[in-house]
């Protein structure tokens, strides 16, 4: 979910908001997006557009059209996360802990943001993340992950043993997986 495509005249959509439909990029700081709603979203409404962060961007969904109540907007559907998937997120960080790229444990999803907990983290701490942000990460993943993290104490720094060691579990949970 690299984001940096995006450039100021961009139409895009934004995920984890309340906000649907049709955006414009009208200015970039940094990692903060300015964006202003297009085709009346906003129903004649003063609005000056959101400021939100860049991994919020995505592409845009196609333009709106005429309902018999209005302007139809499409909204993507997101699938349903379950408690005890490993799932990853793009977000920095939040609260000042870096989370990008760790895997947490889904606790709960609540609709609009899921409780995710970090996975193998010994505090009681849980962060609420929108679903839409969140990666589904399989068994070969999650193991390539943990020994990433964890290879100087699992192989003593012996690369050869550690990229045999890594390549037979794979192998095995493959071989679990179309059986």
């Amino acid at each position: 979910m690299s984001n940096t495509k995006y450039a100021v005249g961009d139409v895009v959509g934004l995920i984890g908001d309340d906000r649907p439909g049709r955006w414009e990029i009208k200015e970039i700081k940094g990692s903060k997006v300015l964006a202003m709603p297009l085709e009346g979203q906003q129903d004649g409404t003063k609005y000056r557009g959101v400021r939100t962060e860049m991994y919020r961007i995505i592409d845009a969904p196609p333009p709106a059209e005429d309902g018999p109540h209005g302007k139809v907007f499409s909204v993507p559907f997101r699938p349903r996360n379950y408690a005890g998937q490993i799932v990853t997120s793009p977000i920095p960080e939040i609260r000042g802990r870096k989370i990008a790229g760790r895997p947490f444990v889904v606790m709960a999803d609540k609709g609009k943001h899921v409780n995710v907990s970090p996975l193998g983290d010994d505090t009681d701490e849980y962060f609420r993340i929108p679903g839409e942000l969140l990666n589904v990460i399989d068994r070969a993943e999650l193991t390539r992950m943990l020994l990433d993290e964890q290879y100087e104490y699992a192989v003593g720094g012996d690369e050869q043993s550690a990229i045999r060691t890594v390549q037979s579990m794979i192998s095995r949970q493959h071989a679990e997986g179309e059986s």
